[in-house]
């Protein structure tokens, strides 16, 4: 007995003991264990399956620079250029060919898109069966037949489906002249940095990176773009409203917190341009619509004053606008704050009218049309001809 619990025992005895302790009597605390799992695997009511913010998450980690800690999507373009030498390569026999005997055919998915937030009828196709739209998911896309029922879509480049695309626009003063905008400036859960500005001078059939907005921060997020008869490009940004007057070479900040005449902040959702040319602006962050006859820094006038019928506090974040083509004093918003609501004014922005809501016809989701999600996914316009 006095043997059992010498050094030579004692530690091969114990270690004995709490084996047969563990198998007899498991862990007290593992059904709480369990739950804990369940939840996290079930976080919210919604699968850690489902979770598309994590799925983001993972891939930011797996595509992140270790030095700077951002996707380097800047480098996009390089990598393009790159793959194009080494096909040139290919092509001229200068590096070796593919394997032989092996051939490939797309597969899909050919049955799911993603999200639109940029639709053009092409205006150099008189009957407007014409049209382009682009997605934040990426890619450009567009069918010359608008009007049949099932609609056949091309790719304006296969490197543009690496893009998110946001806003497109053209040129009245030469239809030749397109622009688009990237980078998802929301920031939802799947929100994509962009690259800049991008022009055509041919109609869409080639595209070109606006040296001035590539790896530029300003340009990250270009939530959209419009263009004045006068060949003026306007880009609402995170970063404030940028304007360029020679197509795009050179841009200067005319409206936000960091620029002369200052406004509540840098952060923009939307800018139109009147049928008088007059420029509106509307911001993504603290509730805020300017006006400016000539769009130059230091001329902005704040719309929404709080005793003209909009209110001046409580839109914590976006407004988003929509210029009648046929009349230059009339104007739809909706304004995003715990909720939607609808204003219009009738007199350029001196006064406006709190208007009804639309009624969804969906049932069981009360009186929000957007299903809370007002602050990233809505847009509004107003057709050629309008009623007063």
């Amino acid at each position: 007995m006095i043997k059992l619990f010498s050094k030579q025992y004692f530690f091969p005895a114990v270690f004995c003991a709490f084996y047969f302790i563990v198998l007899l009597y498991p862990d007290p605390h593992q059904h709480l264990k369990g739950n804990q799992q369940q939840e996290e695997d079930n976080e919210g009511g919604i699968p850690l399956r489902d979770r598309i913010d994590l799925a983001m998450q993972q891939e930011f980690e797996l595509t992140k620079d270790p030095a700077t800690h951002t996707v380097p999507r800047e480098r996009l373009l390089a990598a393009k250029t790159y793959l194009a030498s080494l096909q040139h390569q290919h092509t001229t026999g200068k590096i070796a060919g593919a394997i032989p005997g092996i051939n490939w055919q797309e597969r899909g998915p050919s049955n799911c898109g993603g999200r639109t937030r940029a639709i053009m009828v092409d205006p150099n196709d008189a009957t407007k069966k014409t049209v382009w739209v682009a997605g934040v998911a990426g890619g450009l896309w567009k069918t010359t037949d608008i009007t049949q029922a099932s609609p056949t879509w091309a790719s304006a480049n296969d490197f543009f489906t690496c893009l998110a695309i946001t806003s497109i626009c053209y040129s009245p003063s030469n239809t030749q002249v397109f622009y688009f905008g990237t980078g998802e400036g929301y920031f939802n859960a799947d929100f994509q940095r962009g690259n800049g500005i991008w022009k055509s001078t041919d109609g869409g059939t080639t595209w070109n990176q606006l040296a001035a907005t590539n790896a530029n921060a300003n340009f990250y997020y270009v939530n959209r773009l419009v263009v004045n008869t006068n060949g003026d490009v306007y880009a609402a940004t995170n970063s404030g409203i940028f304007r360029s007057q020679d197509g795009g070479t050179n841009w200067i900040r005319v409206l936000g917190a960091s620029a002369p005449g200052g406004a509540v902040t840098d952060n923009f959702s939307d800018v139109e341009v009147a049928a008088d040319n007059q420029v509106w602006a509307s911001t993504r962050t603290s509730g805020a619509i300017y006006k400016s006859a000539t769009g130059n820094s230091g001329t902005w006038t704040l719309l929404n004053t709080g005793a003209n019928g909009f209110p001046a506090t409580g839109v914590a974040t976006r407004i988003d606008i929509a210029l009648a083509p046929s009349n230059a004093n009339v104007c739809y918003a909706f304004a995003a704050h715990g909720g939607v609501n609808f204003y219009k004014t009738i007199d350029g922005g001196a006064n406006w009218t709190l208007l009804t809501k639309p009624v969804d016809a969906d049932p069981g989701i009360g009186n929000d049309i957007t299903r809370t999600q007002y602050w990233y996914d809505m847009s509004i316009a107003v057709d050629l001809i309008i009623l007063l």
